[in-house]
């Protein structure tokens, strides 16, 4: 806020100002996700003629994407299109995961299409916003094809990747492949973490699997990642369901002597589980 305080008294002072003094003022935007005054300060750069170029469009998109505006980003991209400014993989990767989080999946793979028409290299980011807007809507068909893709593609997947695309897994019937996923992803070195387990046994959660479920428990407690309250209530929770009474005790008595917290979800799953036995 300092930043934009300076600026304003810098333009009120009349002082001249260039294309780096507007490209830091926008880029002070993106801390507290002010995307109005980084619209404000771009139409100020016309009005005092200062050439726009692309690290300062890439700033603005920036803004609009850590503010959920997706559309504005889009406004941003058009524009550079229209003042003939070279868009880059920063400036679509902030579009991209803008339409992520707005779930906008179809958007996101429409501004990928664009990449590939400029002959654009998109990387891990590119992918991963992809794959996070495709598995907040639920299309998990459309993740895994982007998953593929990127495997094709020689993109590297990290954690992330992993994660969104094992979370995109969590419908019936698909646990298999998210524990293919995990196989998968493993052999080329990338870690596994707590939310990639408690992603995996949520998939096997909504297939019935309790088996597997408690299997991924054991991998956990023998590896680097320690259970925590999530997996532990998702395990309980996933043999109440399958009518396994006794596990769903088993294991919430050796959650309560392990470092996770025991919570309201635990304890009703376990309360849940004793009326079924």
């Amino acid at each position: 806020r300092k930043a934009l305080q300076l600026f304003s008294e810098m333009v009120q002072s009349r002082v001249e100002v260039n294309v780096i003094s507007f490209s830091t003022a926008i880029s002070a935007c993106q801390q507290s996700s002010s995307w109005e005054t980084a619209t404000q300060y771009f139409r100020m750069m016309a009005q005092a003629r200062v050439q726009r170029i692309t690290i300062v469009f890439n700033a603005a998109v920036s803004t609009c994407e850590k503010a959920s505006q997706w559309k504005k980003a889009l406004h941003f991209v058009a524009a550079m299109e229209q003042g003939t400014v070279e868009s880059n993989t920063i400036t679509f990767n902030s579009t991209i995961s803008a339409c992520a989080k707005a779930g906008e999946w179809a958007q996101a793979l429409q501004l990928l299409r664009v990449m590939f028409q400029h002959a654009m290299r998109s990387d891990t980011i590119t992918c991963n916003a992809l794959i996070s807007a495709c598995k907040k809507t639920g299309e998990w068909q459309m993740a895994l094809h982007v998953f593929s893709w990127l495997a094709r593609n020689m993109v590297e997947p990290n954690t992330i990747t992993l994660n969104a695309s094992v979370s995109a897994c969590e419908v019936p019937g698909k646990w298999e492949t998210a524990l293919q996923l995990v196989c998968f992803v493993s052999q080329k070195g990338v870690h596994a973490d707590t939310t990639t387990s408690n992603a995996a046994i949520c998939a096997c959660k909504r297939s019935g699997e309790w088996e597997r479920a408690l299997g991924l428990v054991r991998i956990m407690l023998k590896g680097k990642e320690e259970p925590c309250t999530i997996t532990y209530s998702t395990v309980i929770s996933t043999c109440e369901k399958c009518g396994e009474w006794k596990k769903a005790l088993q294991i919430f008595w050796f959650m309560a002597q392990s470092n996770a917290e025991v919570d309201t979800i635990s304890f009703s799953a376990a309360i849940s589980a004793c009326e079924k036995g």
